[in-house]
């Protein structure tokens, strides 16, 4: 791990190799379906912004996020508030997240990552549920992609691949 964090450059190729060969054997197969989730949430937000404006948008988001103004209620594990103050909020849809996440730095703009909306007729199928695209080869992610890495870098303590 020093090797990286030194930033030596055949530590940080072979990480990225490791990270190719993740992303061709989890990722890949079930990226097509990812992407045309992902844009699909995205064309729905756009048209529901356009049509009838940023609140209609925001009724949107279905239970885990109620818009009841001037605040965006959204189902957390942990009590709280982020004040946006006259600051943007970056609404981020996600085909990997089952429930929404605020990314909070107030050196930052505020994000919201929200789980992207199912694609009609998807869900029938069983593949539009996270963890589920392309079948049984997206679930069993990694398939050996990462196994030199802990003899290239050293050990990960807590880590596993």
């Amino acid at each position: 791990m020093r090797s990286l964090a030194d930033g030596e450059p055949a530590a940080l190729r072979a990480l990225a190799r490791s990270l190719r060969t993740y992303h061709h054997t989890a990722l890949g197969p079930g990226w097509p379906l990812i992407g045309r989730r992902v844009e699909a949430d995205r064309t729905l937000r756009q048209h529901a912004l356009r049509q009838e404006g940023a609140e209609a948008m925001l009724r949107t988001f279905g239970p885990a996020m109620r818009w009841r103004r001037p605040v965006l209620e959204v189902a957390y594990p942990r009590d709280g508030d982020l004040c946006l103050e006259g600051r943007g909020l970056l609404l981020v849809p996600s085909y990997f997240c089952t429930d929404p996440v605020t990314l909070a730095d107030t050196e930052l703009p505020p994000v919201l990552v929200y789980p992207a909306a199912p694609l009609a007729g998807a869900g029938r199928a069983g593949h539009d549920r996270p963890g589920h695209a392309e079948g049984l080869r997206f679930r069993t992610y990694g398939s050996g992609a990462l196994r030199g890495f802990q003899t290239r870098f050293g050990s990960l303590t807590g880590t596993r691949f």
